[in-house]
């Protein structure tokens, strides 16, 4: 219950890059692997856990609202970003 806790309040850290935020979220993910959150609920958390400029660098990689995209296409771009 604790891992799934740190999911759903996972923020980005202040000084923490898009790329390292990414990847701690998806540590959190993959050690808590029944947390039942859908792909679209995932996608919203970590989202909604960015800075005001990763969200505005998402939302122009999407060309529109990057919550606004399928599932799919948003992994797409966020796995671009961080490369």
């Amino acid at each position: 219950m604790h891992l799934r806790n740190e999911i759903t309040n996972f923020l980005q850290n202040p000084n923490e890059t898009f790329n390292e935020a990414w990847e701690r979220f998806k540590d959190l993910l993959r050690q808590c692997p029944h947390h039942g959150f859908s792909e679209l609920h995932q996608l919203d958390t970590f989202y909604n856990a960015l800075n005001t400029n990763d969200q505005d660098a998402l939302d122009s990689a999407a060309g529109e609202n990057f919550l606004d995209k399928i599932p799919r296409e948003c992994l797409s771009i966020i796995e671009s970003k961080s490369k």
